[in-house]
């Protein structure tokens, strides 16, 4: 039977969203003191805590429960979340209304951070009086891992940060301290997302040679060259639609491909010889960034003769989690879900997620689940709807439960 904790801890959640999204917390130096809020919030729960530095006053959160050295448990489930937000604060706008918080990273994603901690207390507070007692009565099964990082929203920096540090995350690699799975609190409207696309920049630039433009063939024009090459990328797009993609999840939707920034030209009656241009690539299952990137340097070799040069950035992949649909944790987390009421329509979802960094360097395969939806986030009314909150603790709690306790 599955337990409603809401009626009890209704109030906490809003109150503990609207305390998160109150504190302004944009890249760049502005996560200090969420940080340092979740920090004293967790250590109030008897969390073992750890920071992990990315920048200055910009570090990492790891917390668990019970703590690795008391050796009670040796397997764990994750949840995480990133404390950032992007730009568009104004602390005016948190407010409750029409069964709504509204605010800057209401949706994205303190609403799912405010739900996992509530879940989390709620379920220490109802199977122990005290911390020693659970642990003398071994009643539980798994512990209890909580990430929370910084700079989500500019690149994924902070997580990727975790990679290069000796942490407990480290450790999980060696089987010293294994965490089985994870929940990644990501604005999901409830639906557990399992595959998710990866993303790739590529920075192109293109040189020709500068003239007057009443003598064009003594220049090279670059933005002609330019021009040429995007007719090749676009032809390039249309073969990424209309290729078979075989995954084992049917829900995948296929790559794609956007020309982003173009630059170029300094007068209307000189011949440019320079112009940069910006090609944002998500790929999918079964692709990788650098497969990705190959197929540029193909369309390069096109032109021979001419100068262009690529750089990669923010290689992240695409994700999907082991066995896809026939994975014995998600099936689980659908089924919780479905209790609750969540329609369910897909397990993909178009943007990139941390869920890639902490499955590809630390081996935890990882769920999207939270509250809210990825239409409102980052939107200037951005909202997340109080009675997704609610659900949201009961089907964390639920998923505590189940794999935490004997």
């Amino acid at each position: 039977m599955s337990e409603d904790i809401t009626p009890k801890r209704s109030e906490s959640v809003i109150e503990l969203a609207q305390k998160l999204i109150i504190i302004n917390s944009e890249p760049q130096h502005r996560e200090f003191e969420i940080e340092q809020f979740l920090w004293n919030y967790l250590l109030n729960l008897g969390f073992y805590l750890e920071k992990v530095p990315y920048a200055e006053k910009r570090n990492n959160i790891v917390a668990i429960y019970p703590k690795p050295e008391e050796k009670i448990v040796d397997h764990y489930i994750a949840f995480s979340g990133h404390m950032d937000t992007v730009p568009g604060y104004k602390e005016e706008d948190v407010i409750v209304k029409d069964g709504k918080i509204f605010g800057r990273g209401s949706c994205d994603m303190k609403g799912g951070i405010a739900a996992i901690l509530i879940s989390v207390e709620s379920f220490l507070a109802k199977h122990k009086q005290a911390s020693e007692k659970i642990l003398k009565r071994k009643k539980l099964q798994r512990g209890i891992v909580l990430l929370f990082t910084v700079d989500e929203e500019t690149g994924c920096a902070g997580v990727v940060s975790l990679t290069k540090r000796n942490t407990p995350l480290t450790q999980n690699l060696n089987k010293e301290f294994f965490i089985d799975f994870g929940i990644n609190g990501e604005p999901t409207s409830l639906s557990p997302i399992i595959s998710h696309k990866g993303v790739v920049w590529f920075l192109l630039d293109f040189f020709g040679k500068s003239a007057h433009a009443s003598v064009p063939h003594l220049g090279r024009n670059a933005i002609e060259l330019a021009a040429e090459f995007i007719i090749e990328v676009k032809k390039l797009h249309e073969i990424l639609k209309s290729r078979n993609y075989l995954t084992i999840n049917s829900d995948i939707t296929p790559p794609t491909l956007n020309i982003g920034v173009i630059q170029g030209g300094t007068k209307t009656n000189v011949i440019p010889d320079h112009v940069h241009l910006e090609i944002d690539r998500r790929t999918i299952p079964g692709e990788t960034a650098d497969s990705a990137f190959q197929e540029i340097r193909e369309i390069i070799k096109k032109f021979p003769g001419e100068r262009i040069e690529i750089n990669m950035e923010h290689p992240g992949e695409s994700y999907q989690i082991p066995q896809g649909k026939e994975n014995e944790y998600y099936k689980t987390v659908l089924g919780i879900t479905e209790k609750f009421g969540v329609e369910n329509a897909v397990s993909f979802m178009e943007g990139y997620t941390e869920s890639d960094i902490l499955y590809r360097y630390f081996g935890i395969p990882m769920i999207n689940l939270g509250p809210g939806s990825i239409a409102q986030a980052h939107t200037e009314k951005e909202y997340v709807e109080i009675g997704e909150l609610m659900k949201a603790c009961n089907i964390y709690y639920e998923i505590l439960t189940i794999y935490c306790w004997k």
